[in-house]
């Protein structure tokens, strides 16, 4: 008897647990035709929209990408901004991929960045 409430107990908190959840303004970004470029910028703005605290805690990214977010814990009902930097290292098509690793789910959150650059300018900036 014990070992059946046990088990309905375990299957409840697999079933039913309420996680918290990332809602991201888009995850498939295309940036279209980029007459010349050479740093590509934008953001994505992520929503927790449940009742828990969601915790970001890692972005894997392709290379050439750069993330940074303007916090790392989300309460319920917060937003902030995932910033993307990207420096493409040739001209043409392209298609990048960012994992977003955070408490509210056991697999990474997937972005897709992708575009067709037709000109790649040399970084202006003095050292």
């Amino acid at each position: 008897m014990h070992k059946t409430a046990l088990f309905v107990c375990l299957l409840g908190i697999l079933f039913f647990n309420t996680k918290a959840q990332l809602v991201f303004s888009e995850e498939k970004i295309d940036l279209g035709k980029i007459p010349s470029a050479y740093e590509i910028k934008g953001t994505v703005t992520l929503t927790n929209t449940a009742s828990k605290k969601v915790f970001l805690l890692r972005a894997d990214a392709d290379p050439g990408l750069r993330i940074y977010t303007s916090k790392k814990a989300l309460a319920p009902n917060d937003t902030c901004l995932l910033s993307i930097s990207f420096v493409p290292e040739k001209k043409g098509r392209f298609e990048k991929q960012i994992s977003l690793i955070a408490s509210d789910q056991n697999q990474a959150h997937q972005i897709i960045l992708t575009g067709s650059l037709n000109n790649l300018t040399v970084d202006n900036k003095q050292d």
